[in-house]
């Protein structure tokens, strides 16, 4: 983001939003560049095949059933949904 962005957020706010400290965010941001080798660039091309790659393996999946994986809505909310 901050490569790509004219517009950036400071640390702190993204620390509240995702739930750690500053430090902790920065020590993240550091061990995601070493884990990337600082390949933080992405052409066209590549962000074109991983896009194609993720819709082709949705496609895929879209009408298998997930294992215990259950989604469920607690009943005041479905209530709110309903209401509106």
């Amino acid at each position: 983001m901050k490569a790509l962005e004219d517009l950036s957020y400071p640390h702190a706010r993204f620390a509240g939003v995702g739930g750690v400290s500053e430090t902790e965010l920065a020590k993240l941001e550091i061990s995601m560049c070493f884990l990337m080798d600082f390949g933080l660039r992405v052409d066209n091309e590549l962000l074109y095949a991983k896009n194609k790659s993720l819709l082709t393996f949705v496609a895929s999946r879209a009408l298998a059933p997930i294992p215990h994986m259950r989604l469920t809505v607690p009943e005041r909310l479905r209530q709110v949904v309903e209401a509106s």
